[in-house]
């Protein structure tokens, strides 16, 4: 199973949330993708898990999606388990400046801490008012 952490940068002003997540959830099920999406002021931060050909073709779409700029891996592995095995497309919006900071310390951080500092913040700083699956 591989696992892929990707952050880009976005216009959220100019973009429709909606009309990602129900495209992306159909889209991820049909393909055996799991993950999950955090957006925040400036952009996205994501994780991304299924088959290799899955992951590398949706991460090489999302590369060449004009709604992202800047796009880059963070991460990427491989596991014997998903991290989110119930979540074809799970979402999050942060916004406060504790989750914010999180944000940048995954963008900052060493392959070997960055699942555990991303998992953390979407299970304990991320609201159930705020998740979606």
């Amino acid at each position: 199973m591989k696992h892929l952490i990707y952050r880009s940068e976005s216009e959220m002003a100019r973009i429709s949330l909606a009309d990602i997540l129900l495209t992306s959830r159909v889209n991820n099920n049909k393909f055996g993708i799991t993950g999950f999406l955090v957006a925040h002021s400036r952009g996205f931060i994501q994780l991304i898990e299924g088959e290799e050909t899955a992951v590398n073709q949706l991460y090489q779409n999302i590369s060449q999606d004009l709604r992202h700029a800047n796009v880059a891996i963070i991460t990427t592995g491989h596991s014997k388990q998903r991290y989110f095995p119930n979540w074809d497309m799970g979402y999050a919006y942060i916004s406060s400046q504790h989750q914010l900071m999180q944000i940048n310390a995954i963008s900052d951080a060493n392959n070997a801490s960055v699942i555990k500092t991303f998992t953390q913040l979407v299970t304990s700083e991320v609201t159930p008012l705020t998740r979606h699956g």
